[in-house]
């Protein structure tokens, strides 16, 4: 989030801006980060670490897709390695996203029966999307217009 943006969110709520304004910019920076969007980062996980968050029956329709589509496929066939082993996939990264969302279409279209629902493929890819916090000296730095002597607390 740049500096304009967090500017932007703290005036659009009338609780924050108030504490802002009052200088209490860690009382704004914990007030703010539980609503803040949040993020996609970088999540390698495998099929245990899946289903150590969602449980097993997403990862068992995953694994069968996977099964399914890698028979004459020898990327997914390497995907697959990946998944059983401790190193996962990036759940962050376009083709993973794009590979969960066609098993998705696969198991709609009764290509893959029993395969991988788009409700799984969601929860899946939402693993990677991360919530964002704030800092005190980064409300600072978006309120600083309104302050030129910097923080006030």
């Amino acid at each position: 989030m740049t500096t304009q943006q967090l500017h932007d969110f703290i005036h659009a709520n009338a609780e924050a801006k108030a504490l802002a304004d009052a200088g209490n910019d860690a009382g704004c920076a914990a007030l703010i980060s539980p609503s803040l969007p949040k993020v996609r980062r970088e999540t390698r996980m495998s099929y245990l670490s899946i289903a150590a968050v969602l449980g097993p029956d997403p990862v068992r329709r995953l694994i069968h897709s996977v099964e399914g589509a890698s028979a004459n496929d020898v990327f997914l066939q390497k995907i697959k390695l990946r998944m059983e082993g401790n190193d996962g996939v990036d759940l962050a990264h376009p083709a993973t996203r794009g590979m969960l969302d066609q098993f998705a279409a696969l198991t709609e279209n009764s290509t893959i029966p029993s395969g991988l629902t788009a409700a799984d493929a969601a929860a899946i890819k939402a693993l990677a999307d991360q919530p964002q916090t704030v800092s005190a000296d980064e409300v600072s730095a978006a309120w600083a217009v309104y302050r030129p002597e910097g923080r006030i607390s």
